[in-house]
């Protein structure tokens, strides 16, 4: 019997994570391109600290997509991850991977989140290219900083 063992790479900050800076409700950002094409790691641990404001809605939340590419260039409903904008109208078919609750009850918390299995997450092993996009439904804009976004690449060895 085989037994398999997983590595966990050092902890990496998302390379665009002061996106999250007085993110507007309704807006969505990329957090910058992870490269996976010359590592290969089929799997990845995300851990997100995002700072709420004093003024969101009963019911809000923030959405966690996940988006890829095979070359780099062209990713899941063509986000564009260099882009500083608001790209919340291109979410289509973006799987999203978590909706975290930000309420009226929760106004000047942080949440915090961490994906222990983002391949469980997608059902597949991650693409050579990819990040995710983090959207604001809270009901009021992200604080100006306190945002922390990392992530830790996986790989199983015998």
């Amino acid at each position: 019997m085989t037994i398999m063992r997983q590595y966990v790479k050092t902890v990496t900050a998302f390379s665009a994570s002061t996106r999250l800076n007085n993110l507007a409700d309704g807006s969505a950002v990329c957090l910058g391109q992870v490269d996976n094409s010359t590592g290969d790691y089929p799997n990845a641990k995300i851990q997100l600290t995002i700072n709420l404001s004093t003024a969101n809605n009963p019911g809000g939340q923030v959405e966690i997509y996940f988006v890829g590419s095979l070359s780099g260039t062209t990713y899941t409903d063509n986000i564009i991850v260099g882009a500083t904008g608001n790209q919340a109208s291109k979410l289509h078919l973006a799987p999203r991977i978590a909706a975290l609750k930000a309420d009226a009850d929760m106004n000047s918390t942080d949440i915090t989140w961490v994906s222990k299995d983002l391949r469980g997450l997608l059902g597949s092993d991650l693409p050579s290219y990819w990040s995710i996009v983090v959207k604001n439904v809270s009901g009021g804009a992200f604080e100006a900083s306190g945002h922390d976004a990392n992530y830790s690449l996986i790989s199983y060895q015998n």
